[in-house]
């Protein structure tokens, strides 16, 4: 893989599931630039147009192959029910959330099939600039590492080692008290240890991830980062490792990271 982006498929990521001038949104400002920050290199050459609305393609950008000026092609991994492979066009809604928010905001009119995490990251694409279709791929919550691991190495095998990798994932939903369920205090070490993988770029690390103590800890990102990690196996360590951003606002988790690999 040239270039891999590890994000958190938060809902409150969107302005509109988190209004603006509410805690959440304030609370939420950081991580919001550093998905930005990280999704930049695939966006399109020249960006939006100045006078393009905030949060739409610029029009008649929907070219497949060439998804920007990184990578030739891009894989969209998210969690979900189950593992399967979305055709390309599938879309999904956010309206389960309160908001007549569509992933992407152009599509077929089919019914909705993605999961939120990849309706989620197709919105976060989206509103980027990030151009093209992408391999959309569900991993479902209960896949084994083995599982994921060779979902990962045959999407790698597949996409060829110069595509991008979007992969979505949120970690412990047991951080804080304020968070979603019961606090646990092997929350942040869990955390901890993906968020140092991530930092090394330590696929072997993600690869040996519990998965057993990732679901009592409904960590809900290891499935995906397991992929991510079957798909970087393949090749030499990435040259470039960064963690944009760590923090558990709401009591989940939240991790943006990229691994880059030098052309050539």
């Amino acid at each position: 893989m040239r270039l891999a982006v590890v994000l958190p498929p938060a809902p409150v990521l969107v302005p509109e599931v988190a209004r603006a001038g509410s805690a959440a949104a304030a609370e939420l400002a950081a991580v919001r630039l550093a998905c930005r920050e990280a999704l930049a290199p695939l966006a399109a050459p020249h960006g939006m147009p100045a006078d393009h609305p905030p949060g739409r393609r610029a029009p008649g950008d929907r070219r497949s192959g060439a998804v920007g000026p990184t990578v030739p092609a891009l894989v969209l991994v998210g969690p979900g029910e189950i593992t399967r492979r979305h055709s390309p066009g599938s879309w999904g809604t956010l309206r389960g959330l309160g908001v007549a928010v569509e992933a992407p905001e152009s599509h077929d009119g089919r019914d909705p099939s993605l999961p939120l995490s990849l309706a989620l990251g197709r919105l976060l694409l989206d509103r980027a600039g990030v151009p093209g279709e992408p391999v959309l791929q569900e991993v479902a919550a209960s896949a084994s590492a083995a599982e994921c691991l060779a979902l990962g190495e045959g999407l790698a095998g597949e996409v060829g080692p110069d595509a991008g990798w979007v992969v979505l994932g949120d970690g412990s939903a047991r951080r804080s008290p304020k968070g979603p369920a019961a606090f646990d205090p092997r929350a942040e070490p869990f955390d901890r240890s993906v968020e140092q993988a991530l930092r090394a770029g330590d696929a072997a690390a993600l690869a040996r991830l519990d998965a057993s103590l990732a679901a009592e800890l409904l960590a809900a990102g290891r499935p995906a980062w397991q992929v991510l990690a079957g798909a970087a196996r393949l090749q030499a360590p990435p040259d470039r490792c960064e963690v944009r951003h760590a923090a558990a606002p709401f009591g989940v988790g939240y991790l943006v990271a990229t691994w880059a690999r030098d052309g050539g």
